[in-house]
């Protein structure tokens, strides 16, 4: 039996506006930095994030009711994969380690009050995924299920 790869055309505009956004947003900012964001200011982050949200392509793991667009694995393979063309580009996108993890964490273990605090949160805010506080309510949800 053969496996069908193909992609529906709502998934492949995405990958478009995902592979778009990184080659004319990120991918200057990414060889402006010389490839690392180590010693960047974090208004650089927060100016590509923003610059997702207005593409469209912010956090689309995210589930629908939060922001983003519920993609299930396999159409994040697709989505992940263009972002990761650039190595800023998972950041830009927010899909990038810790963020990514807690967030798909929260989604599928987490009280709806603590999914509304920390994902919804996740979608608008510009500051940095708050892990530590994420990592405690995880702990909390753990101990209360």
């Amino acid at each position: 039996m053969a496996i069908d790869f193909s992609i529906d055309a709502e998934l492949a505009a995405l990958a478009e506006a995902t592979e778009r956004f990184v080659r004319e947003q990120v991918i200057p900012v990414e060889v402006e930095l010389g490839g690392s964001m180590h010693d960047a200011p974090e208004s650089v982050r927060v100016s590509l994030q923003d610059a997702a949200r207005a593409a469209g392509v912010f956090a689309p793991q995210v589930a629908a009711e939060f922001g983003g667009r519920g993609l299930d694995c396999r159409a994040q393979s697709v989505i992940f994969e263009r972002a990761g063309y650039s190595l800023l580009g998972p950041l830009a996108m927010n899909l990038a380690a810790p963020d990514e993890g807690n967030m798909h964490l929260l989604g599928a273990v987490a009280s709806p009050e603590q999914r509304e605090q920390f994902l919804r949160a996740a979608r608008r805010s510009s500051s940095r995924w708050p892990g530590r506080t994420a990592s405690r309510a995880m702990r909390t949800a753990q101990r209360c299920s």
